[in-house]
């Protein structure tokens, strides 16, 4: 955004659910769960991307960037083996 505001209020474009119950609903959510991540899994390639997409997400505010940065997330989740889906 042009007004240097950034959206983590916002909703991902889904409700990404996690294991062992809940759910990550917007980008603020998402940005904590990235951030109670060991430094060991943030590094990890996977999760630097939804990383850097949700900072898009939030700097934008648009439904592209958020719908990206939501597939990211589940995608990491699914690579370190950690969806939701049981």
């Amino acid at each position: 955004m042009a007004t240097g505001q950034t959206n983590w209020d916002r909703n991902l474009a889904w409700p990404v659910t996690v294991r062992g119950g809940g759910a990550i609903a917007t980008l603020s959510e998402a940005r904590e769960f990235i951030l109670n991540l060991s430094d060991s899994v943030q590094d990890r390639s996977h999760w630097l991307l939804a990383a850097e997409l949700l900072l898009k997400a939030a700097d934008s505010g648009s439904d592209s960037d958020i719908e990206w940065a939501t597939l990211q997330i589940e995608r990491a989740l699914i690579t370190d083996g950690r969806p939701g889906l049981e």
